[in-house]
């Protein structure tokens, strides 16, 4: 947990002519409290993509894979901290 969250919260504005001023468009950290991570562990690795209607996901090869993670994850946010905001 030595690496920050940070997401693109981005909410349109659905009424005609005013879609490209959204109503929230920032980037945010998330202040996280009480993080807990449980049963990890790495081991050796698959990777494959299952072939769905329109996409070509599954048409590539996969040239290769390294070592695969498994873990359980949990946190609380208790506050954002805004570092970019675009909204109006």
């Amino acid at each position: 947990m030595s690496r920050p969250v940070v997401n693109l919260r981005h909410f349109p504005r659905l009424a005609a002519g005013q879609h490209d001023k959204p109503a929230v468009h920032e980037l945010v950290m998330s202040v996280l409290d009480g993080a807990a991570v449980s049963e990890a562990w790495a081991g050796t690795a698959d990777l494959a993509s299952l072939p769905a209607r329109g996409e070509e996901l599954a048409d590539l090869p996969v040239q290769r894979t390294g070592r695969g993670f498994h873990f359980d994850l949990a946190y609380t946010v208790t506050d954002l901290k805004t570092l970019v905001d675009h909204s109006n």
